[in-house]
This record gives structure tokens, C-alpha cells and sequence, in this order.
């Protein structure tokens, strides 16, 4: 299991006081987002968005990706991604979960145009965590 901020660094085996400070120093200028990785592909991730957060997992592969279906708080983000890292499964009952098609997810030239989602922010994050895992 690590834990990365888009700041960078990252720490393996994160307990919840880790998860807890990483996701109080999420902002929305600098440090947007957060991947907590189990293994390549399969992981869950939070992105700000004004002062709550949109928050996603993936389950090894990208045609299962969820997204929660409401902008959720600080203390909720905390409190699922330390159940996820705890491998605790209540935290797929925390908040109700949809499925997110991201092959509908627009190319480079549309970026302008999607609404969001952290998907396509994180997704090139996990690319980079594979590789470095590749490295190791």
C-alpha cells in the first residue's frame, strides 16, 4: 500500500495518522489530490473540489472505476481511504458508489470540455506509480 499527494513523496504502509495528515494538506491551488494504491490499477483516490471532494476507486482494472455520487467531506475521505488502507471493506458502504465509464473520458484536445472527475488527473499519476514500481 503507498500514499501520494500530487506534491509528491510517498509512504508505504500508511497508517491513518498519515492518510489523516496527507488529506489535511490537500488544497485546491497546490496539492489537489491523493492516491492511495493497493496495487497497479487498484487503488482510490480523492481530488478537492471547492471545500469537499470527489472520491473514486478502481478495482484492477479500469472498467471498474467508481466515482461516489456526491462531493463528500475531509473527515469522510479520511475515514475511507483508512478503512481501504486497513483493508476494511465498510468503506464501500461509507458513501454510494456509481460506476464511471472512462472510456467516454475525453482525449487531450477535450480536456477544456470535461467536467471533472479525478480520473483522468490521477490516472496519469497511477502510470507513473507503475513505472516507478516497475523500477524498484
Amino acid at each position: 500500500m503507498q500514499l501520494e499527494s500530487e506534491l509528491g513523496g510517498a509512504t508505504n504502509n500508511p497508517s491513518s495518522a498519515d492518510i489523516e495528515r496527507v488529506v489535511q494538506s490537500l488544497d485546491s491551488e497546490q496539492n489537489t489530490f491523493a492516491i492511495l494504491t493497493r496495487q497497479p490499477l487498484t487503488y482510490m483516490q480523492c481530488r478537492v473540489e471547492g471545500d469537499q471532494f470527489e472520491l473514486e476507486y478502481q478495482d484492477g482494472d479500469t472498467d471498474r472505476h467508481y466515482q461516489s455520487t456526491r462531493l463528500v467531506s475531509r473527515d469522510e475521505v479520511v475515514q475511507a481511504m483508512s478503512l481501504y488502507a486497513k483493508g476494511d471493506d465498510a468503506w464501500q458502504t461509507l458513501v454510494e458508489w456509481q460506476h464511471l465509464d472512462l472510456s467516454s473520458e475525453p482525449t487531450h484536445g477535450d480536456a477544456a470540455q470535461s467536467s471533472g472527475g479525478c480520473a483522468g488527473v490521477v490516472l496519469l499519476a497511477v502510470m507513473i506509480g507503475i513505472l516507478s514500481l516497475a523500477v524498484i
